[in-house]
């Protein structure tokens, strides 16, 4: 059963149309249901979606989510825009059906996929970073859900647990693949404030093994790994595994411990 708001914008679909001469203009399909969207946007000097239409060849749902979607967006800014989700977009219609939930997904892509073009369009270069194995609050939240691991207190993952190291791998070839697929050059691992000084020799090696097994992934997808400087050749620890030089050291912070950028460069590093 439809909600009464996804049938109202079914039936009265707003933002319906084409905005000539669009700052950004998405075009995203789903092969299996055979829907089709395209939206487009208008935004000001300022970043601002001052207006977004949408053209969509599909069913009720994906009418009506491409409908809500653009209501959604106008009036944000482009940052504001780029987090607009599929969630978002399902809460505001009262939900979808289970079958139709990726029509939810479909509209994120077309807007995304409008936003992207408006920044390739303006020579905007979009880095994007998944921060591991620190900073994940809203991952572990995920994970506690999923019963992922093992229990946890803390907001970084143990190098230590399969299970983890599994499913923080599994997320972040995701996230690779897709900024991959629209274009990005770099990747931010970030892999910064992980409590160095506290971790064994081991441990730290674990680290450097992790750190390196991003890198890879993200150079399989034909783009240049970066990183933060902390954990780098952290002074005090050893580790049997050499930290891949092809990751580009975004240098923040000089702390005790931390590798100079004179040390960092005579490593092999390249830094930004």
């Amino acid at each position: 059963m439809y909600s009464e708001k996804v049938m109202d914008h079914f039936q009265n679909p707003r933002n319906v149309g084409e905005i000539e001469n669009a700052s950004g203009v998405g075009t995203v399909g789903n092969a299996k249901c055979g829907d089709i969207m395209r939206i487009y946007l208008d935004i000001d000097d300022n970043g601002v979606i001052q207006d977004c239409k949408f053209k969509t060849f599909g069913c009720g749902a994906a009418v009506a989510t491409s409908s809500m979607a653009t209501e959604l967006v106008k009036g944000k800014t482009v940052q504001e825009a780029l987090l607009v989700t599929n969630k978002a977009v399902m809460e505001a219609l009262d939900g979808l059906p289970p079958v139709k939930v990726h029509c939810s997904l479909l509209a994120e892509e077309g807007i995304h996929a409008a936003l992207w073009d408006y920044a390739e369009k303006n020579g905007i270069s979009i880095i994007p970073m998944l921060n591991t194995p620190g900073h994940m609050d809203a991952l572990f939240s995920a994970m506690s859900e999923l019963n992922v691991g093992s229990s946890r207190t803390t907001s970084k993952m143990r190098l230590t647990d399969d299970a983890q190291v599994n499913f923080v791998k599994a997320l972040q070839q995701k996230y690779i693949d897709y900024f991959a697929k629209q274009g990005s050059k770099y990747y931010n691992l970030a892999a910064d404030e992980y409590s160095f000084s506290a971790l064994s020799d081991s441990e730290y090696t674990a680290f450097a093994t992790y750190v390196n097994a991003i890198a890879k992934m993200v150079k399989g997808a034909g783009m240049t790994p970066m990183c933060y400087n902390d954990g780098i050749n952290y002074s005090g620890k050893t580790t049997s595994v050499a930290f891949d030089t092809d990751i580009l050291v975004c240098y923040w912070a000089q702390k005790e411990n931390y590798a100079s950028v004179a040390e960092l460069s005579e490593a092999g590093f390249t830094i930004v």
